[in-house]
């Protein structure tokens, strides 16, 4: 494919036909979601395929690499830790959850701030952490992660309910679960 020089929403390859047919991709303004706009969208490849919109919100997972044990309740705790710490820093957090083996987040970029710096950082820090504080052999996290743009009205708080629930659906006899947070105002609803 080449570098990974972005390809723009005009090129056919990259889906245009498809995001245009669902009405575009939503814009998030001050917490919540306002209309939908299509911007330049700009996609690159390394073994995922991933997309960019300036001011679009992304659902995002990421696991530990093969071979590794699974988090700790100390692990787990500095890992949500460092996503909360950045929150309305780098991105606007509307929810995350550290699971045993694997994160979600739901979030926003703020200007300035790629989600692939994003990503970089918090999956680099935390394995650096993990390996001075836990003990861990790096790499503690596989290389890359899936992310997913949020597609219109009904894609955010569907993927806000997967991330509230992933620890019932793992574990279905928990009554509550500490690694998990969410965004204190309130969280647009399907119509």
């Amino acid at each position: 494919m080449g570098s990974p020089a972005a390809r723009r929403a005009s090129d056919p390859a990259c889906g245009s036909a498809d995001l245009a047919a669902r009405g575009g991709l939503p814009v998030r303004r001050g917490g919540r979601t306002k209309g939908v706009a299509m911007g330049d969208i700009e996609r690159y490849r390394r073994h995922l395929p991933h997309w960019r919109m300036d001011g679009a919100t992304y659902f995002v997972s990421w696991h530990l690499h093969r071979g590794q044990v699974e988090l700790a309740p100390a692990e787990r705790d500095l890992v949500l830790r460092s996503l909360v710490y950045y929150n309305d820093k780098h991105f606007l957090l509307f929810a995350a959850v550290v699971l045993d083996d694997h994160v979600h987040m739901l979030l926003q970029p703020l200007a300035g701030h790629a989600l692939e710096q994003i990503m970089h950082s918090r999956k680099g820090s935390t394995s650096r952490q993990l390996v001075r504080e836990h003990g861990r052999t790096a790499p503690v996290w596989q290389g890359e992660y899936f992310d997913r743009i949020i597609r219109n009205e009904a894609d955010f708080p569907e993927k806000y309910r997967y991330i509230v629930e992933n620890p019932l659906r793992r574990w279905p006899e928990i009554r509550e679960y500490r690694w998990l947070w969410v965004r204190s105002e309130p969280v647009p609803q399907e119509s």
